[in-house]
This record gives C-alpha cells, structure tokens and sequence, in this order.
C-alpha cells in the first residue's frame, strides 16, 4: 500500500513539473512599459508583442500612439460584458486569444484613446458632416451611427490587418480612408508592404496589410494542450507503479507459499510411509 502512494505521489509530482514547464513562459505578467507613456498589466508573452504591434501601428502612419494603460482579463467583467472597453485614459480587454478579432478590438479600444486626446469639437463636427451622422456619442443613437465609435472603427480599420469587415456603414475603403485623413491629419499614409506569414502581400491601398505579431499559441491553448498531457503522464506512471506492485507482490507470494508447500507435502510423504511400514511386535 505503501508503494502504491509513493508511486501516485510521484505522478503527481511528474504531472505538476509537466504543466509548469509548459505554461511558465506565457505566465501574466506584471506592469510593463512598452513605450513612454503606454503601459500594459495581465498580458501573457503573446498579448505583450500584440501590444506593441499595435502601438507600432500609429508609429509607422506617423501618429502618436496614444498615452494609454492596457490591462487584459481573462473574463468579460473586466470589460463590461464586452470583448474591449476604453474609459479615462485606460483600455481593457477581455480575451485569452491573439488573433484578428483581439488586435482590432485593442486597435479600436486605443483609438478610443487617440480621440479624447487629439480631436477637438470643430474637428468631431467636420467628421459628423463628412459621415452624415447626428451625434458624436449620444446614447439614443445605435452604436455604429455615432461618430465615437465610427471614428475608432475607421482608426482601427486603416491602422489594421483589413482582415474583418468594420462594423460602421460604409461604401468602400475609400470613404473611410477619406475620414481617416480628416480625423488624423495624415496626408500620405507610408507604403508598407504587408508581411503575413512571412510572405510579401500584394498592397491594395496606400496603408496595406500591417505586419502581423508571430503566431503563438495563446495561454488558453497551451492550457488545453498542457492539462491532457499532465494528466497522461500522470495515469502513465501510476499505471507503471501498479503493475510493479503486482509483479512484486506475486513474486513474494510465491517465496512465501512453495517452502509451506513443501513441508506439507515432505509430512504427508513421511506419514505414508510410516503407515504402510508393519508394526513390530
């Protein structure tokens, strides 16, 4: 019985090392500053670089990236039931992923930023003319008919992968890059060609496809890879030490059985023979 603990404390044992090591190098990190002024809490070593890819967004169109805390969670409270949320000068997100959906939202959630700071009421008025809206955040409007929220998508939008479809009305890429323009200023976006998995991207506009972080698997996914091999490795021993308990056990079963055998079998042999002899009279 002793053995048989022993053997399951060093699953166990073996199982923890196995998760840890796997998970240890997409662990949260604490407070980090990726640029002056922007600072990033909670993200794995994933949710860093897609951090810093979309701070090197406004950089390479020649703005300035906003000054901006982002925090990641791994729920949705963080974020008010939402995928992203940006109040006062801080932006949440609420995903373990990093794909094309998490780098637009952290985009659109940064341009959220990137408004209060840098655009004015005559600026947001233009902005409501070129797009024919009514209000720039009224909450009696539907989401994608305020100015708030098209201007961050359009932000978003230009700044990104131009993977996703904006979630605002639009005729083509054209009117949004127009708006693009009113609302930064940029006269001539660089010309960058695209690099997505390592290949050249044919451009399709002025900004083209942005480079895009490396793909690593996410947290959630080395959790979903990490627990079943845990627990493989686990059973994989145990199973070993049950079968050497067994195979011990049987073993000394038989040393302790054959020496009883045989002084039975020597007294009945004896006692035969004693029976059969004739008595002497």
């Amino acid at each position: 019985m002793r053995t048989v603990i022993r053997f399951g404390a060093l699953a166990l044992f073996i199982s923890t090392l196995v998760e840890t090591w796997w998970l240890g190098s997409t662990g949260a990190a604490a407070t980090v500053a990726i640029r002056q002024g922007v600072e990033v809490s909670g993200a794995t070593r994933e949710q860093l670089a897609m951090a810093r890819w979309a701070v090197g967004r406004f950089e390479t169109a020649g703005l300035e990236a906003p000054a901006v805390v982002i925090a990641f969670h791994r729920g949705l409270s963080g974020c008010g039931g939402h995928l992203g949320w940006a109040l006062g000068g801080e932006v949440d997100l609420c995903s373990t992923l990093v794909n094309a959906m998490s780098r637009r939202a952290l985009l659109h959630e940064m341009s959220h930023i990137w408004l209060d700071r840098y655009v004015g009421a005559s600026l947001k008025e233009r902005f409501l003319d070129l797009r024919d809206l009514t209000s720039w955040n009224a909450s009696s409007d539907p989401w994608e008919l305020r100015g708030y929220e098209q201007g961050a998508e359009i932000i978003a939008w230009v700044l990104g992968e131009r993977i996703l479809t904006p979630l605002i009305p639009f005729e083509d890429s054209g009117d949004l890059e127009v708006a693009f323009r009113l609302l930064t200023g940029v006269k001539r976006l660089i010309v960058q060609p695209a690099v997505v998995d390592g290949a050249a991207a044919t451009p399709r506009t002025e900004m083209n496809h942005m480079d895009v972080p490396p793909v690593i698997p996410s947290s959630a996914g080395r959790w979903q890879m990490a627990v079943p091999l845990s627990l493989a490795i686990g059973i994989a021993v145990a199973a070993v030490g049950w079968l050497l308990v067994r195979l011990a056990g049987g073993r000394s079963g038989r040393s302790s059985r054959n020496p009883t055998l045989d002084v039975v079998s020597l007294s009945r042999s004896a006692g035969d023979e004693l029976s059969a002899r004739p008595l002497d009279r």
